[in-house]
This record gives C-alpha cells, sequence and structure tokens, in this order.
C-alpha cells in the first residue's frame, strides 16, 4: 500500500495543482453546459407590441412598392421600373381587399393599449389612411380621375423625365421598355374613363380641351435632335449623353426609342386623345358635384376627408359667406387708409390694372 508520506512532495504538490485545475476545468465545462441548457428550455426574448406592428407596416410598405412599379420608380427603386402599374378594375378591387385584410389584422393582431407612443401614432394613422382608402373606393366613379392639372397623362411623362434616372444600360432600356408598353396603362385608364360615363359620370365641357392640349404636348416635337424635339426624345437623349458608351450603342438605343416613340407611345397617346374628344360631346356644363348621382353625399364625403371634420355643407357655406365679409371689412379698411376714392370693387380694378404695381418687364 502506497501511503501519503511515501509520495515525494514535490510530486504531491504537483498532483494536489492538477487536481484543483481539473476541478476548475470541470466545474467551468459544467456551467456552460447548464448555461446552454437552460438557454435552450428559456423563451426567446419577445418582440414588444410596437416592434410587432412596425414589422406588419414595413411588410404592407414592401408588399405596396411591389404592386406599385411607378411609386417604386418616385422613390429610386428600380425593381420593375421597365413596367407601369397595374389600371384594371380587378387590381383595383384587389387592393381594396388587401386594404380590408390590413384593417382586419390590424384589429385583431395587436392591442393598442400596449403600443408605446409611436406606436399607437402610427395605429392611428395606418388604420385612418385604410378606412380613407376603402371609402374612397366606394366613391370611384364620382372622384375624376383626370383634370387640367393632374392625370395619367401628365403623370406618365413626368413620371419618366422626373424620376426615371438612367444610369446604365438597363436603365436606358427600361425606359424603352416603359415606352413601348405605355398602351396597357392608357387602355385600362380609357376602359375606367369609359365605364364611368356609362354610368352618367362625366367631366366638365372647359376641362376637356385642356385634357386634349396637355395630351398632345406630350407627342408634340420632332423626334430628333433639336430645340423642337420632343420632351421625352430630348429627355431621353440628354440622359443618355450622360453615359460612357460606344458611338454605335448610343445611336441604337436612341433608335430603339425612335422607334417605340412612333410604334407604340405616339398611337397610344393619339388614341386617348380620341377618347377626350369624344366626350366633350358629353361633358357637364360646368356644373357641381350636386349634379352627380348622390352628390349630396359625396360632397359631404369631401368636406370630412378635406377637413377632418363632421361639418355639414350648409355650416361650410356660411363659414365662408362669414370669412368674406371679414376679409372685406380688413380690405375696406385698408383703401380707406390709402385714401382711394371709389368702392372695393373699383379698388380691386385699379390693384389689378395700375402700372405702379407690376415689373417694367
Amino acid at each position: 500500500m502506497v501511503t501519503r508520506d511515501f509520495i515525494p512532495l514535490h510530486f504531491r504538490d504537483r498532483l494536489r495543482s492538477e487536481f484543483r485545475l481539473t476541478k476548475r476545468a470541470t466545474l467551468h465545462r459544467l456551467l456552460i453546459i447548464l448555461l446552454l441548457f437552460f438557454s435552450v428550455l428559456a423563451p426567446a426574448a419577445v418582440d414588444s407590441e410596437s416592434e410587432r406592428l412596425d414589422r406588419f407596416l414595413e411588410s404592407v410598405y414592401q408588399r405596396t412598392l411591389s404592386r406599385s412599379p411607378m411609386l417604386a420608380t418616385t422613390l429610386g427603386i428600380k425593381n420593375n421600373n421597365d413596367q407601369w402599374d397595374d389600371l384594371s378594375l380587378e387590381h383595383k378591387n384587389e387592393n381594396v381587399r388587401l386594404h380590408w385584410q390590413d384593417l382586419h389584422t390590424l384589429h385583431t393582431q395587436f392591442d393598442y393599449a400596449k403600443l408605446d407612443r409611436n406606436g399607437q401614432l402610427n395605429y392611428r394613422v395606418f388604420e385612418a389612411a385604410l378606412k380613407l382608402r376603402i371609402e374612397r373606393f366606394s366613391w370611384r366613379y364620382h372622384l375624376n380621375p383626370v383634370n387640367q392639372i393632374v392625370g395619367l397623362h401628365l403623370a406618365i411623362p413626368g413620371l419618366l423625365t422626373t424620376y426615371h434616372s438612367i444610369d446604365n444600360l438597363n436603365d436606358a432600356r427600361a425606359y424603352i421598355a416603359r415606352l413601348q408598353s405605355v398602351g396597357t396603362p392608357l387602355s385600362q385608364f380609357a376602359d375606367f374613363f369609359r365605364a364611368r360615363e356609362d354610368s352618367g359620370f362625366l367631366l366638365p365641357k372647359h376641362v376637356v380641351p385642356r385634357l386634349i392640349q396637355a395630351a398632345q404636348s406630350v407627342i408634340s416635337g420632332t423626334l430628333d435632335d433639336g430645340d423642337e424635339g420632343n420632351i421625352l426624345f430630348n429627355d431621353f437623349s440628354r440622359k443618355l449623353g450622360k453615359l460612357r458608351l460606344d458611338d454605335n450603342v448610343r445611336q441604337s438605343l436612341m433608335a430603339d426609342m425612335t422607334q417605340a416613340m412612333k410604334t407604340a407611345f405616339i398611337p397610344a397617346y393619339q388614341r386617348l386623345i380620341t377618347v377626350f374628344q369624344q366626350h366633350q360631346a358629353l361633358g357637364l356644363d360646368d356644373n357641381g358635384v350636386w349634379a352627380l348621382p348622390e352628390g349630396a353625399r359625396y360632397y359631404q364625403f369631401l368636406l370630412a376627408q378635406f377637413t377632418t371634420t363632421d361639418i355639414s355643407a350648409d355650416e361650410v357655406h356660411a363659414l365662408g359667406l362669414k370669412e368674406v365679409a371679414r376679409i372685406h371689412q380688413q380690405m375696406e379698411k385698408i383703401k380707406q387708409e390709402v385714401k382711394f376714392e371709389g368702392d372695393l370693387s373699383d379698388f380691386f380694378g385699379y390693384l389689378k390694372t395700375d402700372r405702379q404695381f407690376y415689373y417694367p418687364n
């Protein structure tokens, strides 16, 4: 039997040291194993209600971008920048279905009380936006899809010239592809325009000539270099000029662009102009929305949309008369201060026509 005293002292100390190290290492390994074990059993960190809402809103945003190539282009996103938005009634119906779905998700999957301050604001804003979009769709025929200021006929060239950048060959080809395919959204727009007509929704007659003039301006000008060149031709040429391209490639792209304008873009706009011209004979004699079917209810909807209140049409009218009277009183006071002789109508004419109120050129 080997006794403790038989083991040499220096060897005994070494064993004791190694034993202590072994114990520490074993304990350390045991602690690691226990931590790993309990980390598996412990639930993962739960996202806050506001973080969940942020992710939901981001998913809706990304879905919206994927369904609207035109919106993506305005934001500098080049996914699908060779395409136009789908303007068909089927697509519009699908959008409304998605709005209802998102509203249901918002109401059933998120607890407003658990949201932080920003989360509650996002909740209310998104909820209000969805409800407005759904309600606007119910008035889709009442809402004029075009006027002398805005409309698809102006949005298309505006998108191409202002937002469709050309930084490489793919961008240039996407621009040309959009010129070639512009007939689809314009035809979808024309179909909706005629559907409004069939339901008795017409534009004021004085607006239609301006639509025709605006559409004609988009396709006017020559398709070659020069001051009188077409706005899209000039835009494409200018953007292409900033790229370092072989002359043959540049000439080929310009030829493709010109061909797309001649065979697709210009004919599509000419068809739209014909639709406007046919509509002119049917247009309203400058009547207000009261002349439309359910015009009174529609006007009340517009009041709610633009004022975010439940103010009535009569109350708005009364407020308007009150404000006009107040402003006229201020104008009358100014007229007296400048010692103008005549009534307020004469004062207006003086301010509009006297040369002292105009720059010389």
